[in-house]
């Protein structure tokens, strides 16, 4: 007899509906195929070999004083240190190959010298107005207004001029810094920068940001293209660079500022002689600041041009066994 498990009614057959609920009785599972046990990884499986499966090393926590990666003499052998232990060597880096920065830079430095060319153009065209109006002012009726209108327009060619040379070496000049940033995180393997190849470009043209952050950019590309320190140190910004850095800054600012006073104090008329003068007197100063700040970079793009091939050429040349920094202590 076996008895419905819904209603709890007496009943010969164990299998079917109940005759009073309907219900069908449930059925166990057939037992499922058994498998062996797989083995256990707390111990080595029977019959291995000794020493098939050694245990898993220990982590080591690196030293607070670790010398950072790099490669060392140790007891007459070269060595790999990858900050925690010594290795055979480091797993190469996909590194973007080294591209020289010398074309671009002869070509941004082409357009600093159209710059200055225009920049004594203007030079000569605000000393021209200059000396009309010392005429004007001592010998009365001795100038013409033909000869003012040229002299007008003498200035307004010329600093048109400066203004297309001065957006040609902008844009030459941040092509020329992306490709020397993409070096140095690159090829030329210069650690800890700061600047990415994009923002090398994008400082430039942040309201603000670009007063200072384009020095700054300029200042790392020459310290860390230092050709001296081991390729392996990653230690090349650590220097300091040349003053000439600071120099073109400061030139180039105080060109803008020059320049900016001029306007200033012109406005849209004269209203003497003597507020003209003084307008051209600072027209003139930023001229001659503009052309020196345009051949101190000048200067700066040759020799970040010849520090970066120094560079790729020693990373080039260089190998393991020439490393002879000692390790820590």
């Amino acid at each position: 007899m076996a008895s419905c498990t819904t209603c709890g009614m007496d009943r010969d057959a164990a299998t079917g509906p109940c005759p009073r609920c309907g219900a069908t009785p449930a059925v166990a599972p057939a037992p499922g195929p058994s498998f062996p046990p797989g083995p256990s990884f707390a111990s080595p499986p029977p019959g291995s070999a000794p020493g098939a499966f050694p245990p898993p090393a220990p982590v080591v926590a690196p030293a607070p004083n670790a010398a950072p990666p790099g490669w060392y003499q140790v007891g007459g052998t070269t060595q790999w240190w990858d900050g925690v232990r010594w290795t055979g060597g480091p797993a190469p880096l996909p590194v973007s190959p080294f591209r020289s920065v010398l074309g671009l830079g002869r070509a941004t430095q082409a357009a600093l010298v159209l710059a200055c060319i225009a920049a004594f153009g203007s030079f000569a065209a605000y000393l021209h107005e200059r000396d009309l109006l010392a005429r004007v002012k001592d010998h009365p009726g001795t100038v013409t207004v033909l000869q003012a209108r040229d002299a007008d327009d003498g200035i307004r060619i010329a600093n048109l001029l400066l203004v297309v040379a001065s957006l040609l070496v902008l844009l030459l000049l941040v092509l020329w810094l992306f490709r020397v940033f993409k070096n140095l995180h690159g090829a030329l393997r210069a650690g800890h920068l700061e600047h990415t190849p994009g923002w090398a470009v994008g400082w430039w043209f942040v309201p603000f940001a670009n007063l200072v952050k384009p020095m700054q950019v300029v200042k790392e590309a020459w310290v860390a293209s230092d050709p001296a320190p081991e390729p392996s140190q990653n230690r090349s910004n650590e220097g300091r660079a040349t003053p000439l850095v600071g120099l073109w800054w400061a030139a180039l600012l105080t060109s803008r500022l020059a320049g900016w006073i001029s306007n200033q104090i012109k406005g849209d008329a004269f209203t003497d002689i003597d507020q003209a003068r003084n307008a051209q007197a600072w027209a003139l100063a930023g001229n001659l600041l503009t052309v020196l700040a345009g051949v101190l970079l000048i200067v700066l793009i040759q020799q970040v041009c010849a520090r970066q091939a120094e560079r790729a050429h020693r990373i080039a040349a260089w190998s393991p066994q020439q490393a002879s920094v000692p390790p820590y202590a």
